[in-house]
């Protein structure tokens, strides 16, 4: 029951955002326009949960993957990969794969110029 009422409030939020940017922009959605509206509005949703996940995982964690170090610093793996060729970042390599301490990549966001 109170998963429900979670997806009928969702619902709700997902409907007035829609029909906000709808009446900003004059649209008249259709039945069919609306439902894929909320299909996208749902997507982006669960990549954000996915962002949030992923980060609080690796929050906990003493190491990352290239993945996982990738997604913190926001950055794509190969701008990982050159930014740790160029010898700009920290990584340890004990074996065939590298991983990243996030103390040192905590450092490096710090050290960082924001652009």
């Amino acid at each position: 029951m109170e998963n429900q009422q979670k997806m009928k409030s969702i619902l709700k939020l997902l409907m007035n955002e829609i029909e906000t940017e709808s009446s900003v922009s004059n649209l008249k959605l259709t039945e069919e326009q609306l439902a894929q509206r909320i299909y996208q509005k749902l997507d982006e949703l669960n990549l954000t949960n996915q962002r949030i996940y992923s980060l609080l995982v690796s929050s906990t964690k003493g190491h990352l993957t290239v993945d996982e170090a990738a997604e913190y610093l926001s950055i794509s793996k190969s701008d990982l990969y050159k930014r740790t060729s160029q010898g700009t970042l920290k990584f340890k390599k004990p074996g065939k794969h590298i991983y990243f301490l996030k103390k040192d990549l905590d450092e490096y966001i710090v050290s960082s110029p924001q652009k």
